[in-house]
C-alpha cells in the first residue's frame, strides 16, 4: 500500500503548481489514515480478546459487528498489499480501484475512503 500511495502522491503533486504544499497535504492524509487504521485494529483485537474470555454478552452485539467489519478492512488492506506485488502496480491498482467503484465494490479499507 505504501508504494501505491507514494506513486500517487508523486503523480498528483507533479501535476500541481504547489508541489510542496500538495505533497505535505497528501502525506498528512496518509499519516492520519494509518493512525486511524492502527487505533481501530487495536480496538478490534481488544473486543475479540474480551469476547474469547467471556467478558461480552448479548448486549455487546454491536461491538462484535463493528469488530467483524474492522477485520474485513484488515483483509482488504492485505489484499491491496498483495496487489502491490504485481508488475506495474502503480498503474494497475488505481485501475482496479476505479473498476471496483464502478461495480459497487470497495477494495480499500473504510479509513482510506473517508480521508481521500
Amino acid at each position: 500500500m505504501k508504494k501505491i500511495v507514494f506513486y500517487l502522491l508523486i503523480l498528483v503533486s507533479s501535476l500541481s503548481k504547489n508541489f510542496k504544499k500538495e505533497l505535505i497535504s497528501m502525506l498528512v492524509k496518509v499519516k492520519n489514515m494509518l493512525k486511524t487504521e492502527t487505533r481501530e485494529s487495536k480496538r478490534m483485537l481488544e473486543i475479540y480478546f474480551n469476547y474469547a474470555n467471556g467478558k461480552y454478552n448479548k448486549n455487546h452485539k454491536e461491538d462484535i459487528v463493528w469488530a467483524n467489519n474492522q477485520l474485513k478492512d484488515v483483509f482488504k488492506t492485505f489484499g491491496v498489499g498483495a496487489l502491490l506485488l504485481l508488475p506495474f502496480a502503480p498503474i494497475t491498482l488505481p485501475f482496479l480501484v476505479k473498476l471496483a467503484d464502478k461495480l459497487g465494490v470497495s477494495i480499500l479499507p473504510d479509513s482510506y475512503n473517508d480521508d481521500l
